[in-house]
């Protein structure tokens, strides 16, 4: 007799299968955080131990990593002509984040830094699909800074109303903002796309799939992510997503202390030259605008809290732009940044002490936006006697409570006409987009171990500055 057909076998194979399939969709939440992690998840970070010191094991895992960079440093001096200056700068942050994914008090956790080490190798490899886009398409200088003018940047500290007004901007059926899809495509797949086809385009069926693929680590992290912004592979998108191929703003607080503190310093040092960045989302910008109908004038509107940081490259770079910076209390903008990276970075992090991984959480972005909010505040003050840029500060409550009035300041101080068409076409983008659409965000500063005296404290120049 085979003994795989007798009952006890069939019946301990239908218990393992179950067993299996339970622990693949099975989730455990954290005591405190919304967001929960499938079975197989937590089964792995508690068997794989994470590394924690960059050793002969870790090494044998970047090195291939490390050579791709080398060859991503080579197809951008071709297409950019960049500089033995920028590939230092490059250099060095590519190690002080890449190594800080593995040193000593990173709070990756098994499973953060598999994927992390993943989410590394796709940007070099959609930098050097890029590159060798540009040298095709893009051969001459002047071709790779082509944007059109009336620019409008909108920059300032994240959870600012930003969003709703770029989306906002985005209704008018000549302005041209980023969608999320065409910033994360993959290797060769790199061509432009004509703002017609933005939402027909089936190379976004990639990016729709790996949107699903969260629902494997996670069956709510898409779900509360929305709350606090809403992704999708046809939304309109900030440039943030470009400019993660080369700084890990989100992913940055699970780095090493000592990583965290390296980049720091190298955002701070005006020695070090950070233009490569706005060098190459410029001709990303011009690569899409070699589709732009040639019977309508299209303008770019982008946006990115991740601008302010790099006020000096991004103003270099687009000089006739105007700059909108979005405000808004501390209080609100703390805690719900917070909430918001905490949602992003919990499949990445080690949650074996969720305590102390909140309160770094909350430290980490009480300390970066403080510091973004320095560098805008020196930015717009070096402005107003240098007069380069026309520049706009707008408080939430007012974009919140009259956003049409809010587009007329924009238009007016970009000079352009906000009549017709555009003004339909955004009453029926408010009427169709209404505030906490999919779902309410909660937050507080204590659950990050902040308080009410130590944010405004910290946040009290801002506070007196903008609001």
């Amino acid at each position: 007799e085979n003994p795989m057909s007798s009952k006890p076998f069939v019946l301990g194979g239908v218990a393992l299968a179950v067993g299996l399939t339970s622990l693949v969709t099975s989730y455990k939440a954290c005591d405190k955080t919304k967001v929960k992690l499938r079975g197989v998840v937590c089964l792995i970070n508690r068997l794989k131990s994470k590394a924690s010191t960059v050793d002969d094991k870790v090494l044998s895992i970047m090195k291939p990593v490390d050579e791709l960079f080398e060859e991503v440093l080579v197809e951008e001096r071709k297409a950019f002509g960049d500089s033995a200056t920028d590939d230092e700068a490059k250099r060095s942050l590519y190690k002080m984040q890449f190594y800080g994914t593995f040193e000593n008090g990173n709070r990756f956790s098994a499973v953060g830094q598999t994927l992390m080490v993943k989410d590394v190798e796709k940007n070099l490899r959609r930098r050097i699909a890029f590159a060798k886009r540009c040298q095709a398409d893009l051969p001459t200088e002047s071709s790779r800074q082509a944007v059109g003018d009336n620019i409008i940047i909108i920059a300032g500290l994240p959870r600012t109303g930003s969003t709703m007004l770029h989306r906002l901007l985005s209704a008018d059926p000549t302005t041209r903002t980023p969608l999320w899809w065409e910033q994360m495509l993959s290797d060769d797949e790199q061509l432009p796309c004509a703002p017609e086809d933005l939402t027909t385009d089936s190379r976004a069926d990639a990016v729709v799939k790996s949107f699903e693929a969260i629902s494997l680590l996670s069956p709510n992290a898409l779900e509360e992510f929305n709350k606090f912004h809403k992704l999708g592979a046809y939304e309109v998108e900030e440039c943030a997503p470009f400019m993660r191929r080369y700084f890990y703003d989100m992913d940055g607080l699970l780095f090493s202390p000592s990583s965290v503190k390296k980049r720091t310093d190298w955002l701070r040092d005006d020695k070090v030259d950070k233009s490569f960045i706005m060098k190459h989302l410029k001709a990303w910008l011009s690569l899409q605008g070699t589709k732009f109908p040639k019977d309508k004038q299209m303008k770019w509107v982008l946006k990115a809290p991740l601008f302010t940081p790099f006020l000096k490259a991004t103003s270099d770079a687009f000089p006739d732009a105007t700059f909108v910076f979005t405000n808004r209390n501390p209080m609100n903008v703390i805690p719900s940044t917070a909430g918001m990276v905490e949602v992003y970075a919990s499949l990445k992090a080690d949650w074996s002490n969720e305590d102390e991984t909140w309160k770094w959480i909350g430290d980490y972005c009480l300390a970066g936006l403080a510091g973004t909010a320095y560098i805008q505040s020196e930015w717009i003050k070096k402005n107003e006697k240098d007069k380069k840029h026309k520049v706009l500060c707008l408080k939430y409550p007012e974009t919140l409570e009259d956003p049409l009035g809010t587009v007329k300041r924009i238009y007016e101080a970009a000079g352009r006409k906000f009549e017709g068409e555009a003004e339909e076409a955004m009453k029926k983008h408010l009427d169709n987009n209404k505030q906490h659409k999919h779902g309410k965000a909660e937050y507080s500063v204590e659950k990050f171990g902040l308080s009410e005296a130590r944010v405004k404290s910290t946040m009290s120049r801002y506070e007196e500055e903008f609001l």
